[in-house]
Formats: structure tokens, C-alpha cells, sequence
């Protein structure tokens, strides 16, 4: 698990787009090849499997003739029971009608791995039209504080003064490879060991595994991404002084973030003419963090749909609310281009010093 992380050219990642493709299936029952590029060492990303457990209730409901006029999902919230062991057997799914609705109707699907099948995963939620019209409020409401000024397109090159971006390096055994498909933007400020964090995320799959963007057709956000979009906050970066004081263990210094220190080295390296910029960070995140966290549950309210051709960018702002007996509380806002509000998610984990757990294991 701590060992060395091999960067090899050419060993491009598998699109987010890809990796959510949904096999075809009869009934209501498929067998998934769970994406591998997209983990936390040999777990499958919790944001991920909610995109990819999501993907498969609509593509139900696409066949279903009493759901096919609700193309939406409204909210889902998602047990965790076992990890979800990408590498290893498939994963089964199945979902079932609850109630059909007017106005929304219910689903429930469950993932099971194994041999003999124990279930995984189970995920409730609800279906529906989100442009379907209905009664709409200027509450006034505002996100507070504000997010920094940006300038967009000088972020698309790295060359908005005021924000660092940080896109981690891809490697087919990395630790943190999950992390890899998402190029996030951070105030040149921003604190190490803050509870609050902003960013601003593009994505990061249609990239070379250790440099720069190919151009060729830019990668988008899309509807179903909208759940691991939600997961790819930046807390969990600096977890090593969040917990330094509960464990008895030293702060860093600088303060500035971890991402802000790495985001700065990759810019140093490309500056240098490195076509290997990425793998420049010197940060860690070829192996295990001593803090790892484990998703228990995650509930998603989704309050707008997002362009059938999708979106380069989103803004995520993310703070962690308690800690308590090894058990966190994470809450989540996703906004737009325009700053306009596109999901909520509140996130309950687990997190264990890896002196104590090497890896996510279940106690069922």
C-alpha cells in the first residue's frame, strides 16, 4: 500500500464519461465492471458508485412506461455497508419500484459484490421532471462568505493571479487516482487545516496521466457526474493537521494548504518546460494519507438540471460541521458558472488513523 507509484507515459485513464456507461440489461437487474481508475487505493470513490448507482435507476425508469416521463432524479440518500472492491468480482445491481407518482416517484437499488452475494450498497430515491414549473421564491439567500473574484477563462490556462490550480497525477496503481479526474482551483490563500473549503473544478480525465489538457474535444460535467462532483472537496487534503491535536501530532508549517503548496510546484515545473508537471508535487498522494475516511452515508438533493452538453466548470463549497467519536459530518453546495445553486449533499464518515486501519474493511 505505501509502495512505489509507478507514472508510466501513455497510461491514460479511463473518461468519467466511459466509466459511467451502463451495460445492457434486462428486467431489473445488471452486472457492473466497476472503473478502477477511479479509487481510493482498491476502494471504488464513494461520489462515484452514487453517480454510477444513479445512472442505472434512470436508465431504468428510461424503459419503465409509467417513469419514462420523470428523466430526473430529485435526491437520493446512500448506506454504505462493505467497501466496494473495484478489482474484484462484478458488481450486481438491482433496483425496484417503490411508489410511482405524479410529482415524483420512489426507487430503491441495491449493489451486491461477492460469492456469495453480500450487499454492498443501498441507495433510495426519488424520480422526477426538473423543469416541470411550479411556485418560485427570491429568498435572498446568498453564499456566505462570497467566493474569491475569478476570471474563468484565466483559469482554464492557470493564470488567474488569485487562484492556484492543483490536478493530482494519474497512475493505474496511485492511491489517491480517484482525485486525478478533477483539476480544482483554490484561492492562493487558502488555510491548511480549514474547515471550510471553495473551489472551483473542471475536469481533469481528458488530460496526459502527468501533464496538460489535450484539446482536442474538452471534457464536461454532465447530470450524472453531479454526485462525484459533490465528493471531490478539498478537507480531506489536510486531514494530517484537522486531527494533529486529537493524535498528539505536530502541525505543518507553512499553513497554506496542501493543495496550494502542490498547485504551486506544478506551476513552478510546467513554467521549467516539464512535460511531467503533475508528478512534480512531491505531496504524497501516490500513497495511503494517515487519516483515512470511509463514506457511511450521503444524501444528494439535486435542485437543477444542468445543459444536455454539460458544463466545464462548477463551484463546490464544502465545510465540515462535527467530529465526533471518529464519525464526521460533511456538507456540500454545488453551484454553476453562474453561480447558481445545482445540488446540496450532506456526507456522514468514518475516519481512522491508518496506524489503527490500513484499509477500509466491513465489520458485518
Amino acid at each position: 500500500m505505501h509502495g512505489i507509484i509507478s507514472y508510466m507515459p501513455g497510461g491514460a485513464q479511463k473518461s468519467l464519461s466511459e466509466a459511467l456507461d451502463i451495460p445492457s440489461f434486462t428486467n431489473n437487474e445488471c452486472d457492473i465492471h466497476v472503473c478502477t481508475d477511479i479509487c481510493f487505493g482498491n476502494v471504488s470513490c464513494g461520489g462515484f458508485f452514487i453517480s454510477l448507482m444513479g445512472r442505472f435507476a434512470l436508465m431504468f425508469c428510461s424503459r419503465h412506461p409509467k417513469l419514462q416521463r420523470q428523466p430526473d432524479i430529485r435526491s437520493t440518500h446512500t448506506q454504505f455497508y462493505r467497501p466496494i472492491m473495484a478489482a474484484k468480482a462484478p458488481i450486481h445491481m438491482k433496483v425496484h419500484v417503490i411508489n410511482v407518482a405524479k410529482l415524483c416517484s420512489a426507487l430503491r437499488v441495491e449493489a451486491f459484490q461477492g460469492d456469495p452475494p453480500k450487499i454492498c450498497t443501498s441507495m433510495h430515491l426519488l424520480v422526477t421532471d426538473l423543469t416541470s414549473a411550479g411556485i418560485t421564491v427570491a429568498t435572498g439567500w446568498y453564499l456566505n462568505p462570497p467566493p474569491f473574484q475569478v476570471n474563468l477563462q484565466k483559469l482554464e490556462t492557470d493564470d488567474d493571479p488569485r487562484w492556484i490550480c492543483y490536478h493530482p497525477p494519474f497512475a493505474p496503481n496511485g492511491w489517491h487516482r480517484a482525485h486525478s479526474y478533477v483539476r480544482t482551483f483554490v484561492p492562493v490563500d487558502h488555510s491548511r487545516g480549514s474547515l471550510n473549503a471553495g473551489q472551483w473544478m473542471t475536469p481533469g480525465w481528458d488530460c496526459e496521466p502527468l501533464g496538460s489538457p489535450i484539446r482536442q474535444r474538452p471534457a464536461k460535467w454532465t447530470n450524472s457526474m453531479i454526485p462525484f462532483a459533490l465528493d471531490m472537496n478539498l478537507i480531506h487534503y489536510d486531514y494530517d493537521d484537522l486531527f494533529a491535536d486529537a493524535f498528539g501530532l505536530q502541525r505543518h508549517k507553512p499553513h497554506t494548504s496542501k493543495a496550494v503548496n502542490s498547485g504551486k510546484a506544478q506551476r513552478l515545473a510546467r513554467q521549467q518546460g516539464s512535460n511531467s508537471w503533475r508528478a512534480s508535487s512531491q505531496d504524497g498522494f501516490g500513497v495511503a494519507q494517515k487519516f483515512i475516511n470511509t463514506t457511511l452515508c450521503s444524501s444528494v438533493e439535486i435542485k437543477k438540471r444542468l445543459p444536455a452538453e454539460g458544463v466545464r466548470w462548477l463551484y463546490l463549497r464544502s465545510e465540515l460541521r462535527h467530529v465526533k467519536n471518529s464519525q464526521m459530518d460533511i456538507g456540500s453546495l454545488l453551484f454553476d458558472e453562474n453561480m447558481e445553486l445545482i445540488a446540496v449533499s450532506h456526507e456522514v464518515a468514518q475516519v481512522t488513523h491508518s496506524d489503527v486501519k490500513e484499509a477500509p474493511r466491513s465489520r458485518l
